[in-house]
């Protein structure tokens, strides 16, 4: 069953994929693709833990994992 925090979640991650079509830098994954990566990365994150987080701080988190990625051997 969905709780309005769920659907708060799901706003905020839209959001934040919203932050990657208004981003300057090249890197990153491209903009059609950051939505499924937004959602799978904070699938398993409780509502609470981001609720009072702001869009650009999600899309950051999950950015900045993502680069380290893709630097590791």
């Amino acid at each position: 069953m969905r709780t309005t925090l769920d659907d708060t979640k799901d706003e905020l991650i839209a959001k934040a994929a919203g932050v990657a079509t208004s981003r300057k830098g090249a890197s990153g994954p491209p903009g059609t693709t950051v939505a499924d990566l937004l959602e799978g990365y904070y699938r398993h994150v409780a509502v609470e833990d981001i609720v009072e987080r702001s869009e650009v701080d999600l899309y950051g988190a999950a950015m900045s994992h993502y680069r380290l990625a893709d630097s590791r051997p």
